[in-house]
């Protein structure tokens, strides 16, 4: 049940009057979110961040879904990656800076796993947010009026089923 609402709302958002700007930035913020762990003090300022810029958080949520299933796939590049910029001589001096500042140990940078997705989130930021605006375009330009007529959405549309969970309406005793 939780999935079908889920889906509804994205599907909305998606097919909405909300500018592709809004749905790309809320779905590239939900990267950062999906592919870093979780628990860290630079998730809890993006999510700071998705709560007071005007994006969408359906998009949003999609995307810490999907990058959070896809994470543990790369957690070994992620590894790699935060080890090879832990061990690179000229930083090393600015890591045991970062690493004597309480702010900095907050953010677990010393961890090869926390800097490798971080960093790696925070490239891919840019083409992601540019890929997911092109498909916002789209979708909303293209499929949307498509999905519209298909019959399973009509179908949905009319049920008792999908109008108790659309609008949140509760059976009486």
């Amino acid at each position: 049940m939780f999935f079908i609402k889920f889906l509804k709302k994205i599907i909305k958002a998606l097919g909405s009057n909300a500018s592709p700007n809004q749905l790309a930035f809320g779905f590239a913020m939900g990267m950062i979110l999906g592919l870093t762990p979780f628990w860290n003090i630079h998730n809890l300022i993006v999510i700071f961040l998705i709560a007071i810029i005007n994006v969408n958080i359906s998009t949003a949520l999609l995307a810490l879904t999907i990058f959070g299933l896809l994470a543990p796939i790369f957690d070994g590049l992620f590894h790699v990656f935060g080890l090879s910029i832990l061990n690179t001589g000229p930083l090393q001096g600015l890591f045991t800076g970062m690493y004597e500042n309480t702010f900095f140990v907050l953010t677990r940078f010393n961890n090869t796993l926390v800097l490798g997705s971080f960093v790696i989130s925070l490239a891919a930021f840019v083409p992601v947010f540019f890929g997911f605006k092109i498909f916002a375009k789209y979708y909303q330009e293209k499929l949307h009026p498509k999905v519209e007529k298909w019959k399973i959405t009509k179908i949905l549309k009319s049920s008792k089923i999908f109008n108790l969970l659309n609008t949140g309406y509760k059976l009486k005793n």
